[in-house]
């Protein structure tokens, strides 16, 4: 009977894991990869919010985590047109990425930001959008 207490607290506590996973309670590091895929299918309202509710919870991330963060959120605010938003994190991610790894980001959206920087500094034209071109529509046949 004395195991009771014990097994008791050990099955709540297993249980309150269980539901947390499932109502997607999610590290910083979670969100932020929630927020890249946000990007990455181009749905950029989707993860410009989700780097804001990182931002308000609090969320500690490792340099490599707040890194893509940072370039990310700024890639989503420079596609909606966002400017300051986007010019203010691109710029502390470019500091960031400089002074780290270069394997913290795929070169693919290391040449983007610095693009991106450069148009909102008024040195070059738009970066080109990183979202795949629609398939070209089938040829119509006419007979």
């Amino acid at each position: 009977m004395r195991r009771t207490p014990r097994l008791i607290t050990l099955v709540t506590g297993a249980l309150l894991a269980i539901v947390a996973a499932a109502l997607g309670c999610a590290s910083g590091g979670g969100r932020v990869q929630r927020g890249i895929n946000c990007y990455r299918a181009a749905n950029y309202p989707c993860a410009a919010a989700i780097f804001q509710d990182i931002e308000a919870a609090g969320y500690q991330l490792n340099p490599k985590g707040r890194v893509r963060y940072l370039a990310y959120r700024g890639l989503a605010h420079f596609h909606l047109r966002q400017d300051a938003f986007a010019r203010s994190y691109l710029e502390q991610a470019s500091a960031a990425y400089r002074s780290g790894d270069p394997t913290w980001l795929p070169p693919a959206i290391v040449a983007e930001m610095d693009r991106a920087l450069a148009h909102l500094s008024g040195r070059a034209a738009p970066p080109l959008s990183p979202t795949p071109a629609p398939a070209p529509a089938e040829p119509i046949n006419i007979q």
